[in-house]
């Protein structure tokens, strides 16, 4: 039995629960004396929908295949604890994110969709910005030595959450609606959504100052150009090739403009061979290096989960989620853990390609995230992100409900009176 929503039922309290909940991600989660806060608020979602979904006959919980992966992988991790007890707390954490992302996918199977999440998400991006421009009094920034933060502590942790709230305004700007007609509440929607990308992309390229975030700017302009690209006529496709070369071109002049310009040319030059002036990526590549001088002492197993941090004199991660893992984890442990993006990518490929609107559009979405998420773990440690694993749970619980409603149609649940 598929545990799709019937029209009458939804789950209201908990939709309130699970927004409060991604808001106090952003707003506190990064504060050691605050952190308490989402993690009551996540206690509170899981109790609200228990209770809410006791009251529906016949629910059953489910779990996709790349849930189950990431629960391999935490399985397999967990073995370093018989040779290091260093690896306690990251172990918690990683339980922690398995059981909320258990309970998120389930969430938007039964709903449908994830508007409590898009709306908890905005609203503290919106807060947070507010709160910058009450700290620098305006939204200019002049000092290349000055990169924002907000309540998240780092600034491309900032820039990492303002670009999952571009990808969740894309797909709210870009769905098509379930009815025909046109309505004010309707624009107003695309309006906002619109004005939250261009917010978003300007904090990201002028204030946060992250070379990974500046160039998914413009990887998910380019993404979505290319959607809309393949589903027009000819000469409609001539014209989104001029406008989109346009607005790249607009988009790259722009950023020159940025104080942190030179940052992000500072990669490319590193890349043809010269010699670079940047701290930062001096040592983020020494990192690297560290890293895979440990994964090649043990290839197969690695040295234990977050182990990279005890065995170098960082005392921090790599900045790379590729050689984290196999440091770390080694083969076997990355293998594990990017079968879950390599099921999620398949699943989501075939979405996008499908003749149905409503599993094409989120083909789409997933994909974008999926690469974008992908492309940033060459610079990011990302398998403990709460960020990412509020997303990868959107991906999987509403690719199940597309799944399983196209195999079986919506059945109804019955309320208990």
């Amino acid at each position: 039995m598929t545990n799709t929503m019937a029209a009458g039922k939804r789950l209201v309290l908990t939709d309130i629960c699970l927004a409060v909940f991604v808001f106090t991600i952003i707003l506190f989660s990064f504060n050691p004396s605050l952190s308490w806060i989402p993690q009551g608020c996540a206690c509170m979602v899981v109790g609200s929908f228990i209770f809410e979904v006791t009251r529906v006959e016949g629910f059953k919980f489910v779990m996709p295949l790349p849930l189950i992966c990431y629960f391999c992988f935490i399985i397999y991790v967990s073995l370093s604890l018989i040779w290091t007890d260093q690896s306690v707390d990251m172990m918690f954490t990683l339980i922690q994110l398995f059981f909320i992302s258990f309970i998120m996918v389930n969430i938007v199977n039964y709903q449908g969709h994830f508007r409590s999440i898009t709306i908890g998400f905005l609203a503290a991006l919106i807060v947070a910005t507010i709160d910058l421009w009450g700290q620098m009094g305006s939204l200019v920034n002049t000092n290349e030595a000055l990169r924002v933060t907000s309540f998240l502590g780092n600034p491309n942790t900032f820039a990492i959450a303002l670009t999952i709230g571009m990808l969740l305004a894309m797909e709210t700007l870009i769905k098509k609606p379930t009815t025909s007609g046109r309505s004010l509440g309707r624009f107003i929607l695309k309006a906002a959504c619109v004005l939250l990308l261009l917010l978003f992309s300007y904090e990201i390229v002028f204030l946060t100052g992250s070379r990974k975030a500046m160039l998914t700017v413009f990887m998910l302009g380019f993404m979505i150009l290319f959607r809309y690209f393949l589903k027009v006529k000819f000469l409609q496709k001539i014209i989104i090739i001029l406008i989109g070369t346009g607005i790249l071109t607009e988009l790259f002049f722009l950023l020159k403009e940025s104080v942190f310009f030179k940052r992000l040319s500072n990669i490319f030059e590193l890349l043809q061979g010269k010699s670079v002036n940047d701290g930062s990526l001096s040592e983020r590549s020494n990192m690297m290096g560290d890293a895979l001088k440990l994964w090649e002492a043990k290839p197969i197993t690695g040295w234990g989960t977050d182990q990279f941090r005890y065995l170098t004199d960082y005392q921090t991660y790599s900045h790379n989620n590729f050689l984290e893992l196999l440091s770390n984890n080694g083969l076997i442990g990355l293998i594990l853990y990017y079968s879950i993006f390599i099921f999620m990518l398949i699943v989501a490929f075939k979405q996008l390609v499908s003749r149905k609107e409503a599993e094409s559009h989120i083909g789409f979405f997933s994909v974008a995230t999926l690469l974008i998420f992908i492309f940033w773990d060459i610079a990011h440690v990302s398998y403990y992100s709460k960020f990412h694993w509020v997303m990868l749970s959107i991906i999987m619980g509403i690719t199940y409900y597309l799944k399983t409603k196209a195999q079986a149609g919506p059945p109804e649940a019955v309320v208990h009176t």
